[in-house]
């Protein structure tokens, strides 16, 4: 008489985990507190020589008209830059104005807190991580843009040796 023995998988074998998803977690997590750690420091750093109290006298001094006018028109700034950015990474990867407009602003504020031009940095590395977007094109885009901005400056200059 001929046994036949069905082949039952090992318990082992049956319940391993497909992909390790806690240590990506855990290393995403210790990332984002990573980050969260150096800006604070650098946040610490740069607000270590501001002086409070003469910038809240310069503010309460300040028309609100102009600082209104102000913040309006850096806003327009940002935005036609993520315009410029939705235009010139339409034939890529086509990214829409919102997440543009929000990668735009959050890239001006690293710019502005951290040395170096971070937020550059940190606009093409969310656009290849969220979209996609091939590095050499984002590098592209930022140096167009970085030369509009040198054309915009020679512009606003221009009249100067006329006017002195």
């Amino acid at each position: 008489m001929l046994h036949e023995t069905a082949h039952v998988p090992s318990p082992s074998a049956a319940h391993r985990p497909a992909a390790p998803t806690a240590p990506s977690a855990r290393r995403r997590l210790a990332l984002q507190l990573a980050g969260v750690a150096i800006v604070s420091v650098a946040l610490a750093f740069w607000a270590r020589g501001l002086d409070l109290r003469r910038l809240a006298a310069a503010l309460a001094s300040a028309a609100p008209g102009g600082l209104v006018a102000a913040a309006s028109i850096a806003f327009a700034c940002i935005a036609w830059k993520a315009a410029f950015w939705r235009f010139a990474l339409a034939p890529v990867a086509p990214v829409s104005f919102a997440p543009l407009l929000r990668y735009s602003l959050a890239a001006t504020v690293g710019s502005i807190l951290a040395p170096a031009r971070a937020g550059d940095a940190f606009r093409v590395w969310i656009l290849r991580r969220r979209h996609e977007v091939p590095l050499s094109v984002s590098l592209t885009v930022v140096g167009l843009e970085k030369l509009g901005d040198v054309g915009a400056l020679l512009l606003l200059v221009s009249p100067l040796p006329w006017l002195t």
